[in-house]
């Protein structure tokens, strides 16, 4: 069996209880009743196609089977928000007990207070603030049977018991099929507990990391065939994945990341045997070195290599503001709008109401033709900032290729009002004549060439835009009838 079937202990038993109780204490509000913006989103599209559409079709088919059952069962979202999140709780502190019960095994607790450490380091291990963000959203109960599922993969990987290989990648990819945002996890218990395990053996954390690799990377070539199986079913197509044609590039840079961990885990060991001056002092001036470089060739417009130094820097100190910036800004000049928005949710889970970071999450969404996502985070912007024409402008886009023609109007005209560009009068024009307003739309386009200096100034950047007229019903044929109305 996958599952450990020893006996459990009454103290694990009155430990879950305890930590239980904290925890709705700490969430009670959030129990009481809330909304993530996914929640509006399930509310908006309906039980049965949010399921279909966002999460089978993502490749969550747990979340997804969950999704159809409330819908045939028509659980109201407030009771369905409130029964994920007691169930998250329950899940992430089973989570808890065995995370804390494998620290144990490999490095048992000498007296009582040792295994009250233990416990606490292991509810905060599983309850770190980018996960307490996790519990706002419906998924979270999902998310914590993943997290579940990765820790008891680990372990196995790690212990390396009868066909434990076998048994890792199962749960893996349960793991991923679950969720794969936390695929990350799995990598890093690999990690700790071949280090508690193996202590000084480099040469088997290293073996066990490389096996962690393999795994991962089979579990997420599953997890994008069903992906593609599902999609080919429901007829939908798949968006907010790389094509499958990209999976060598993307374990390429799973490898290097993992000969990343490596570097660092052999540097730290060998510094123990190093004279004492080298200490956390010594590591600070390092990360320092690899900003500032980064930094140096950022500002040469040297992209990549910039990237490469801000990711030794991110081993070195994961999550500091400053470099997830700079990683974020890098990829989103190479116009790697994937890699971009994931260092981007990473500072938004410290700073959830940074301007600059909801306006490049957005437009990376929109680069992406994620329309109805970057729409979130342009409302939101506009919410926090007042009489914001960077976010005025992000809705209007995006409500004009999704088709909201009237919703489109009404920024581009409160940008009209203020202080508009050229750009402004020509996407205004677009809209007007998305909206069968044909004189509106001249007069608009007569102001965004006047404002561009030239006409061919204008005709370059309305022949951008030319793809995005057809696809919103504007007939091929009229757009050179239009261009003379306006000479």
């Amino acid at each position: 069996m996958i599952w450990n079937s020893k006996k459990i202990k009454k103290e694990d038993i009155i430990i879950f209880l305890i930590m239980v109780v904290i925890t709705c204490i700490i969430f009670a509000p959030l129990i009481a009743g809330h909304y993530a913006t996914d929640t509006y989103n399930i509310y908006d599209k309906g039980y049965y196609t949010y399921a279909t559409k966002n999460s089978l079709n993502d490749g969550r088919i747990f979340m997804g089977i969950l999704g159809l059952i409330v819908s045939v069962l028509k659980i109201p979202i407030e009771v369905y928000s409130t029964l994920t999140l007691v169930g998250a709780i329950i899940i992430s502190n089973l989570a808890v007990i065995v995370l804390k019960n494998i620290i144990e095994k490999y490095k048992p607790a000498k007296n009582t207070l040792a295994k009250i450490i233990i416990s606490i380091i292991s509810y905060i291990t599983i309850f770190n603030f980018m996960y307490l963000d996790n519990m706002y959203f419906v998924e979270n109960i999902i998310m914590a049977i993943s997290v579940l599922l990765f820790i008891k993969s680990a372990d196995i990987l790690v212990e390396k018991n009868n066909k434990y290989l076998l048994k890792s990648g199962v749960l893996t990819i349960l793991g991923v099929l679950a969720y794969q945002g936390t695929i990350g996890l799995f990598f890093t218990y690999v990690v700790l507990f071949s280090i508690l395990k193996n202590d000084k053996n480099i040469k088997q954390i290293i073996v066990d990391i490389l096996q962690s690799g393999i795994i991962g990377i089979i579990s997420i070539c599953v997890d994008l065939i069903a992906v593609k199986i599902i999609g080919q079913i429901i007829g939908t197509k798949q968006t907010r994945y790389g094509k499958l044609s990209n999976i060598f590039t993307n374990i390429i840079f799973i490898f290097s990341q993992l000969i990343n961990t490596l570097i660092v885990i052999v540097t730290r060991n060998i510094a123990k045997y190093l004279p004492e001056k080298i200490d956390e002092r010594s590591e600070e001036k390092t990360l320092d070195i690899f900003q500032k470089t980064g930094f140096c060739l950022q500002k040469e417009k040297r992209y990549q290599e910039a990237v490469d130094a801000y990711l030794k820097a991110d081993m070195l100190k994961p999550d500091h503001l400053w470099t997830l910036r700079h990683l974020a800004t890098c990829y989103r000049q190479m116009k790697k709008f994937d890699a971009a928005l994931e260092y981007y949710h990473r500072v938004e889970t410290i700073q959830p109401e940074n301007h600059n970071v909801l306006f490049y999450t957005a437009s990376c969404l929109a680069e992406q033709k994620r329309y109805e996502d970057a729409l979130q985070y342009f409302f939101k912007l506009d919410f926090l900032e007042n009489n914001c024409m960077k976010a005025w402008r992000g809705i209007g886009w995006c409500s004009f290729v999704s088709g909201k023609h009237e919703q489109a109007m009404k920024y581009y005209d409160k940008l009209l009002a203020s202080k508009p560009l050229a750009t402004d009068y020509l996407n205004a024009g677009h809209v007007a004549w998305g909206l069968g307003n044909i004189e509106k739309a001249a007069g608009l386009y007569g102001k965004a060439m006047a404002e561009s200096g030239s006409k061919d100034a204008f005709l370059e950047i309305f022949d951008r835009d030319r793809n995005s007229l057809l696809k919103q019903g504007i007939a091929a044929e009229e757009i050179p009838l239009m261009l003379d109305m306006i000479e």
